[in-house]
């Protein structure tokens, strides 16, 4: 039958594909107890702040053994990378003495005046504008804040976060940091189902999993890929493109078109679908040459630490989750009704500017690269090319979390036009036979595909 728009019901039970043995489900709670528990251990076992084990823990995806192994091999290494000094400043605060603060360059005595490990001085009140604004704009990049100083690479604990921002951003700041727990970590995923806060954890693995596939809800991503790997198709292909038997007199011109459109329009999503599933393997491909040859040859030209290279890694791995978005995208217009246009172009127009703004974001990631690993004494021109691509990467996820919502309320922001009756509302409605999954209108109870009536022996 025709595709119901997905439920937004956050109290629904997740269906996804996963054998009961191999995954367990969470709620948030159990997860926020669980990444608590992971920071009380590294902080115990390294000796170090919660602020200092939370960070270690996200650089590392939350892997406590990770960061046990590592930690003990290059801790000098580690600390550098992470802007987590060994030996804090100690700032002894006088109040008779005058400090201008960095950014607004005016005088406050020491109560006003706050600062990291490093101990470089800013007013209260312009710290918090800078967390505020990175809470409220910049997503989990909020979690990975530094000293405001531009030579600075002094990390920003939650404890001074948390000091220093009203209860709301503190809330957001928290739920930021489940956030990551969740999608950072290798051994869970979010349920795929529109709405759905519920968690799903991975056990007895071996590396891979089902892909998400949002925006799609898990009942019609089963059908999309029991259509592809059925023999349904094949049995439009034959009525559309193969001649009829000369003795058979029964007129088939009516089904030949309608296997046609049928088969053209699910070819036409399809590859749209498959070109993007195959961009996100090479996308991967690409990522991982990157990361491995093209990085050392980056530090060398630049002559700055690999570790000021992550803003690439999260464009890349935005890219990918991005593809997945597209590529399940189209699954979603298949089965989205022709007969309401207004939908249709609401889908379009949203689509046409995500994947306008993905392009965007490849192209600069990829091509607009290439001139520092050929050139040296560029650092200049590549803080222009770190900001530009920091800020694409922002409007790209906004436009692809503003297309996954939309398709997830089902389009609901599109107002139907009122009908008279309920017959001229649905007339040009279709359903989907289970069988060929050939889209006929309400006006009939058979498949017109597959169903012999019309049929005359030869």
């Amino acid at each position: 039958m025709m595709m119901k728009p997905p439920s937004l019901k956050k109290t629904m039970i997740p269906t996804c594909f996963f054998e009961p043995q191999n995954c367990r489900i969470l709620n948030q709670e159990d997860i926020r107890q669980r990444m608590e528990e992971d920071i009380s251990d590294v902080s115990r076992v390294l000796s170090l702040s919660k602020d200092e084990a939370t960070i270690l823990l996200r650089y590392f995806n939350w892997s406590v053994s990770k960061v046990n192994d590592v930690w003990f091999v290059d801790e000098f290494e580690i600390r550098e990378k992470l802007g987590l000094l060994e030996k804090p400043v100690v700032v002894h605060q006088d109040d008779s003495v005058i400090v201008v603060c960095g950014t607004c360059f005016e005088s406050f005595s020491y109560d006003g005046i706050c600062s990291a490990a490093c101990g470089h001085p800013y007013c209260r009140e312009c710290w918090a504008s800078y967390i505020t604004t990175s809470i409220n704009n910049d997503s989990l990049r909020c979690l990975s804040l530094r000293c405001p100083e531009p030579s600075c690479k002094a990390s920003v604990g939650q404890d001074m976060i948390d000091s220093l921002v009203s209860e709301e951003d503190r809330k957001k700041y928290s739920e930021f940091l489940v956030k990551s727990y969740i999608e950072d970590n290798w051994s869970t995923k979010w349920c795929p189902g529109p709405g759905c806060e519920y968690v799903i954890e991975f056990f007895n693995w071996e590396g891979s999993f089902d892909e998400g596939h949002r925006p799609l809800d898990c009942e019609t991503v089963k059908k999309w890929v029991l259509k592809n790997t059925s023999e349904s198709e094949n049995m439009n292909y034959i009525l559309a493109y193969c001649k009829p038997c000369p003795n058979y007199f029964g007129s088939r011109s009516k089904k030949i078109e309608m296997a046609k459109q049928s088969l053209e329009k699910y070819t036409l999503y399809f590859e749209r679908w498959d070109v993007n599933k195959k961009s996100i393997v090479k996308a991967i491909a690409d990522f991982q040459k990157v990361k491995n040859e093209k990085f050392k040859q980056l530090s060398k030209n630049l002559d700055i630490s690999e570790a000021c290279f992550d803003f690439i890694t999260k464009a890349w791995l935005q890219i990918v989750e991005c593809r997945g978005i597209l590529e399940w995208s189209y699954a979603y217009r298949y089965y989205l009704p022709d007969n309401g246009p207004a939908k249709k172009q609401f889908f379009e127009f949203l689509q046409g500017e995500a994947e306008s703004w993905l392009e965007k974001l490849h192209n600069c990631v990829e091509r607009e690269l290439q001139p520092f690993l050929y050139c040296e004494n560029q650092l200049k021109h590549f803080d222009d090319y770190r900001r530009n691509l920091i800020q694409l990467a922002i409007v790209t996820e906004n436009y692809f979390e503003k297309l996954v919502k939309a398709l997830e309320n089902g389009l609901s922001d599109v107002h139907k036009a009122s009908s008279s009756s309920s017959k001229d509302m649905f007339e040009d409605d279709y359903w989907f036979c289970d069988c060929c999954t050939y889209a006929n209108p309400f006006s009939v109870n058979k498949c017109q595909m597959c169903t012999p009536d019309d049929y005359e022996g030869a």
